[in-house]
């Protein structure tokens, strides 16, 4: 089996879910032909990463990205839909990057971790109609266990707009969730174990160190860690390059340093409690160690605000509680993640079966009918009381 992947290159979770995802697939003896990533300004060390981790081409291309205030740190709706709509011709054209590598490559099957521009390959590009997945926890939020924030109307719009697109006319959407859930089948979704390394999993720490790792990708999360610790706390800070981190210097106690996957790895399996924000896959990671878990939902960023809530409902992690511990199976969940192997093989596998057969084009126009379908009547639900989505 031949494979391609597309990955969203914002963060980096959908890359950590992607070098998973290989490593499942290279045991069980398919080849990931090529990694294409979104290629985003002033995250090198991203695609430095994948190509490290990853033992195949890995090529960019220009991609829609969130972007940030330079003064608050938080994610800016209004530029990111902004920059959008004035690059959506540059974007566009970076369409024909990925089908010329799914046609040079001869690929069986394109699975799209989250990316804009995968959807929109799906939409008008896959003329040779190749089997399309898509793969991300966003697509859980749909799921009728998961309740959304409330007040949020326009980015709980915005965000099942984003999803909609990025599964357009997918074959099957694969929806990652923290646990196993009754319905695991809706529509063309599936709820699916977390994509974890393996490396995390062999991993075994035979002592408990008194410490807390955090991770402060923005500079208010430093001043949310200060207000949040004790002043006798020892604490590991991990930051980005671009932080500055003035204010830290100001507590003896606490650790720099530049965040790099494997030391950030060994800091976590060794560390009391984890503070960080609130990834899909760094909660995952956490919470497979056992790990106490405190998370910071990036500011005016919807989609970190849905994990917190789902993170919350399942027990896993909380926002800014000092004390607060798990109350989740823990074995329960690593069972759920350690299935993750023989559920995506399955799921891949049957993918390409049923794309073969004869009647796989005229469901292939329904699913993506009803996935656009569904959006607008969700976002029209808080509108239209009546207007009930019961595709």
């Amino acid at each position: 089996m031949k494979v391609i992947f597309v990955v969203q290159g914002e963060g980096r979770g959908h890359m950590t879910q992607a070098i998973s995802l290989k490593e499942i697939l290279d045991k069980a003896g398919h080849e990931v032909m090529c990694c294409l990533i979104g290629q985003l300004k002033g995250e090198e060390n991203n695609y430095n990463l994948l190509k490290e981790q990853l033992s195949c081409p890995v090529k960019t291309f220009a991609s829609p990205n969130i972007y940030y205030s330079k003064k608050t740190g938080h994610m800016s709706l209004v530029r990111t839909i902004t920059n959008g709509i004035l690059h959506f011709g540059r974007f566009f054209s970076n369409l024909r990057v990925i089908k010329d590598t799914v046609d040079q490559y001869e690929a069986d099957v394109v699975i799209n971790f989250y990316d804009l521009l995968g959807g929109f390959y799906n939409m008008f590009l896959n003329h040779s109609k190749v089997p399309f997945i898509a793969v991300a926890h966003q697509y859980f939020l749909s799921h009728k266990s998961f309740d959304y924030p409330v007040n949020q109307r326009f980015n709980k719009m915005f965000l099942m707009l984003n999803s909609a697109i990025t599964s357009f006319m997918a074959d099957k959407v694969l929806a990652l969730s923290f646990k196993e859930e009754q319905v695991r089948n809706y529509g063309n979704k599936v709820v699916m174990p977390p994509l974890i390394r393996e490396r995390i999993k062999q991993v075994q720490a035979q002592t408990k160190e008194d410490y807390i790792l955090a991770y402060c990708s923005q500079p208010y999360m430093v001043e949310d860690l200060m207000g949040w610790s004790k002043d006798d706390d020892r604490i590991k800070c991990y930051t980005s390059s671009q932080l500055k981190s003035t204010t830290l210097l100001e507590r003896h106690n606490i650790e720099l340093k530049k965040i790099h996957p494997e030391t950030f790895l060994m800091d976590m399996l060794y560390c009391d409690q984890v503070f960080t924000t609130s990834g899909f896959e760094s909660i995952c990671e956490a919470g497979y160690l056992g790990k106490k878990i405190t998370i910071v939902p990036m500011r005016n960023h919807y989609e970190q605000l849905c994990n917190a809530h789902d993170a919350e409902r399942v027990g896993i992690a909380f926002r800014m509680s000092k004390d607060a511990e798990q109350n989740m199976d823990i074995e329960c969940f690593r069972n759920w993640v350690d299935k993750s192997p023989s559920e995506f093989l399955r799921e891949i596998k049957s993918t390409i079966v049923d794309k073969r057969r004869p009647n796989a084009i005229k469901k292939l126009a329904t699913n993506g009918t009803k996935s656009i379908s569904l959006a607008i009547l969700n976002i029209l639900k808080p509108f239209y009381p009546s207007c009930r989505p019961t595709l």
